[in-house]
């Protein structure tokens, strides 16, 4: 998927957006937006919002029956057809919709989205989160990390990295590894970890496929930039996507880099790339 500035501004509250919120008599809006969450492998999910659905002129009464909520996976409609997977509630009294996601797998792993419109969409909202799925790799990498970060601790290192009152650039927890490879039509799933003095960061990611000459922005697959972390998502990977991926995260005081090199391999190739 391409990304553009739509995909991308419904991780971002950007004030033009309010725009398509309102009219001169009702708001729409969430209270309380989706939040990213992490579960054990089996274990279940739950997303849960609180919808702003508010008349601001006495002339103007709200019918609820024309307010309509959408769960969504990926920009994708899930279905409400008795599903074991996905499980949708609300308390409409106090504007709560929840989804839970049964028996997480990794493969869920994925960006889900509540959608809420009112009047055949002549107003709209939307806000979106990600779901991360530990399995035990994953958690002895994890403690692996925390250990770290309590030797740094111990160093006085971390402190001063994250200590509000020192300027510093960006540190990156969670680096890339050296190289990744893949088969043809494998998903690729890179998760970066940063902490920052400043809370105003610009990430980056970029990629020099094998025949350019220099880097350029991602277009194959979609970033998700939540707090202190940046996702790169590419569903099915191919040849013509290898080649050294960089990322960047960048406040007022400086810059820190990330980057890997990524091989696809095809059956016929994997005695060549192992030579």
């Amino acid at each position: 998927m391409t990304i553009d500035k739509d995909f991308l501004l419904k991780f971002t509250h950007i004030d033009e957006q309010d725009e398509y919120k309102r009219n001169d008599s009702i708001q729409i809006g969430f209270e309380q937006e989706l939040k990213s969450i992490t579960v054990h492998s089996g274990d279940s999910a739950r997303f849960e919002a609180k919808i702003r659905l508010i008349s601001v002129s006495s002339c103007k009464i709200i019918d609820r029956s024309l307010l309509n909520i959408e769960w969504r996976l990926n920009d994708i409609c899930i279905k409400n057809d008795n599903n074991f997977k996905y499980q949708f509630g609300s308390t409409p009294e106090e504007n709560r919709y929840w989804m839970v996601i049964q028996k997480c797998q990794q493969q869920d792993e994925k960006v889900y989205t509540i959608y809420i419109s009112y009047d055949n969409g002549t107003l709209h909202d939307e806000s979106s989160a990600y779901l991360f799925v530990n399995n035990i790799t994953t958690e002895i990498e994890e403690q692996s990390i925390q250990t770290t970060q309590r030797e740094l601790t111990t160093n006085n290192t971390w402190s001063l990295a994250t200590s509000l009152k020192r300027f510093v650039p960006p540190t990156i927890t969670r680096l890339l590894q050296p190289s990744y490879q893949y088969y043809s039509g494998e998903q690729l799933h890179f998760l970066i970890e940063y902490i920052s003095s400043s809370d105003e960061c610009h990430c980056t990611w970029q990629v020099q496929y094998l025949n350019d000459k220099t880097p350029r922005p991602i277009e194959h697959g979609f970033v998700v930039n939540a707090d202190c972390s940046s996702i790169l998502i590419i569903e099915s990977i191919t040849s013509k996507l290898q080649g050294l991926y960089t990322f960047y995260v960048e406040n007022v005081y400086g810059r820190a880099m990330t980057q890997t090199i990524v091989i696809v391999k095809t059956n016929n190739t994997d005695d060549a790339i192992r030579g």
